[in-house]
């Protein structure tokens, strides 16, 4: 077997690391974790490198099988893991033998779970990452009967008393902040002020590209020239809708620019399911580009 085998999954599942940096000229999207905090967190409890990379479950679990002995950790939406049929935490690391068989329930609330494991796993790097990404690497999503390499790690993981919890509070908070966005110069201070305090709601139409919300807004700017964009930046459509753009989204567009979420809000975003309940929250300083 020589890895980590895929003996089920759902249909959209992929690698995830930290993404293809310094690419952006070239239309390449960063890609990376949909839910950053939940990466990192497996990262962290694992004292991985942060570039390590981990298996980003999409609404779905999965069933596993590893040929070499490891650690791993669960991280993520709430939801079951069993390793041989006996349940285990998540956000705790369990070590794994030859053999072992991994269960992932799919996800009671949320959307994204990540199984990382002692130094990560070494699918395809290209430009300098593992992100799967349609036509760059040589898979797009994950499939039964797949093998993920992996190196063997039979030291014993040095006990720390940092704890994270199992059900991290973003989870459960449905406050995006977000800075005024390029083309927020545009709106009446009133209108602003009313989208500061009105109510969204995920829609249906949503993916690794973006997601686009349910209200229609009573709000008209002209499109402008193609302009930079980034995960996290807040679009308006001619029609009025929202589409939030997300870590597999173009590098540019020409819709106006209305806000851009900060990281943790995008990790806060991406677990909502369709018709969840958020409202943006302006928040004060300069805009950084998301990991």
């Amino acid at each position: 077997m020589k890895g980590c085998q895929i003996n089920k999954i759902g249909p959209i599942n992929s690698i995830q690391d930290l993404g293809r940096k310094g690419f952006v000229e070239y239309g390449v999207p960063e890609s990376g974790p949909m839910d950053l905090f939940a990466h990192q967190s497996a990262n962290h409890l694992l004292k991985n490198k942060p570039t390590a990379s981990s298996l980003e479950l999409t609404l779905c679990g999965a069933n596993l099988e590893f040929d070499k002995t490891t650690h791993m950790v669960l991280t993520g939406a709430p939801t079951e893991l069993f390793i041989n049929d006996s349940q285990k935490e998540i956000y705790k690391v369990h070590q794994i033998q030859a053999g072992d068989r991994v269960k992932i329930n799919a996800p009671q609330t949320g959307q994204y779970l990540y199984l990382g494991i002692k130094g990560g796993f070494l699918t395809e790097s290209i430009l300098g990452s593992r992100s799967f990404f349609k036509g760059i690497t040589s898979n797009f999503f994950l499939s039964k009967g797949m093998v993920l390499p992996y190196r063997a790690y039979n030291k014993p993981l040095q006990s720390k008393h940092a704890h994270i919890s199992s059900h991290p509070s973003y989870l459960n908070q449905n406050t995006l902040k977000v800075y005024p966005g390029p083309e927020s110069k545009g709106i009446d201070p009133e209108v602003w002020d009313d989208l500061m305090s009105m109510e969204f709601s995920v829609g249906k139409q949503q993916n690794r590209m973006g997601i686009q919300l349910n209200e229609t807004l009573n709000i008209s700017l002209p499109e402008i020239l193609s302009a930079p964009c980034y995960p996290g930046t807040v679009q308006l459509t001619p029609s009025g809708k929202l589409i939030v753009l997300m870590r597999d989204a173009q590098v540019t567009g020409g819709y106006p620019r209305l806000f851009q979420l900060t990281s943790k809000a995008i990790s806060i975003l991406c677990q909502k399911r369709t018709d969840e309940k958020i409202r943006f929250k302006e928040v004060s300083g300069q805009a950084t580009i998301p990991i």
